[in-house]
């Protein structure tokens, strides 16, 4: 892990049309994206899953990172990570991701932190 880091978490378990939409506003802030593991512990089947959605809406994919996952404590998604530091913050579920961030930025243990 990176001393100050962002992460966007999903699973391919978000509908497709919404996930996509998760992927493309965290590329509009250069945020990272990641995935706990494989579609069906298949790695096959999580390249054509990405692939497909590469293709059909031009997004860039995804990492790949349990790690991370488990660092954060990631018990649900979509959820939103700031590192900074030894501390970091995380706010779940399907909320603006520019509101998310706003909201570290305010209220969280990384708001005198920027990006």
């Amino acid at each position: 892990m990176n001393a100050n880091e962002y992460g966007y978490f999903v699973s391919f378990s978000i509908p497709e049309k919404e996930l996509v939409f998760l992927i493309e506003e965290a590329e509009r802030h250069q945020i990272p994206v990641y995935l706990n593991g494989l579609v069906h512990d298949d790695m096959q089947a999580t390249v054509k899953a990405m692939l497909y959605l590469v293709n059909k809406y031009n997004i860039n994919g995804v990492l790949i990172d349990p790690v991370r996952f488990s660092y954060y404590q990631i018990s649900a998604v979509p959820a939103l990570v700031k590192k900074c530091g030894h501390q970091f913050d995380v706010i779940y579920g399907d909320i603006n991701l520019k509101q998310g961030l706003s909201m570290i930025e305010r209220e969280g243990d990384c708001k005198n932190e920027r990006k």
